[in-house]
């Protein structure tokens, strides 16, 4: 199973990232360390592209980002995926 994790490197994303990578998930990790912010249209973008292949996506951003930027990322998800 492939999981990809927005905001893998502290918190609950880390948990949810290291849980992943302990059950053998082949797992990809997103964040603002690799330049990725999800306030960003452009950038959410890379986010949908980068989940193409998985069978789960977390979204779990640090707290300082736009709370409706979570809405806004699985919005685009649903709607480039929906009918696949």
């Amino acid at each position: 199973m492939k999981a990809l994790v927005f905001g893998y490197s502290a918190g609950i994303g880390k948990a949810i990232y290291d849980t992943c990578r302990k059950n053998k998930f082949d797992v990809v990790g997103i964040g603002l360390e690799d330049g990725v912010d999800i306030n960003n249209e452009e950038q959410r973008k890379q986010v949908v592209l980068a989940s193409k292949d998985c069978d789960v996506v977390f979204i779990v951003p640090a707290g300082r980002q736009n709370r409706f930027s979570q809405c806004d990322m699985l919005g685009e998800l649903f709607n480039e995926y929906q009918y696949h």
